[in-house]
């Protein structure tokens, strides 16, 4: 069940909940825990309407970007090194520097 379609369920429960006896609001409880998932506390706050739903949008994470002067830094290290440490080939850019082409095609 979707986000969307458990407030719309609670909403609309939410006056049969606040008028019904205790019994009935076990058993509207009961229900509603396991159409939704919610616990139990939860569950009875949301039908009593004392939870702040706020919508929370989520960001895509940010892409990474590797300014020239760092690519120029990680070149030359990985050349003066020539050590092929996993993932520091793939961190170069198309093309960053003759020799690193060169040493990437002599590593295959």
């Amino acid at each position: 069940m979707r986000v969307v379609d458990r407030y719309e369920l609670a909403r609309d429960l939410r006056k049969r909940y606040a008028a019904a006896s205790r019994a009935e609001r076990r058993t509207i409880l009961d229900a509603f825990c396991v159409a939704t998932g919610y616990n139990r506390k939860y569950a009875g706050a949301v039908l009593r309407d004392t939870q702040a739903r706020v919508a929370v949008r989520r960001r895509a994470p940010r892409r990474r970007v590797y300014g020239i002067r760092f690519r120029e830094a990680l070149t030359v290290a990985w050349e003066a090194s020539r050590l092929r440490v996993l993932g520091a080939a793939p961190a170069l850019p198309r093309g960053a520097h003759p020799v690193a082409r060169a040493a990437r095609r002599s590593d295959r």
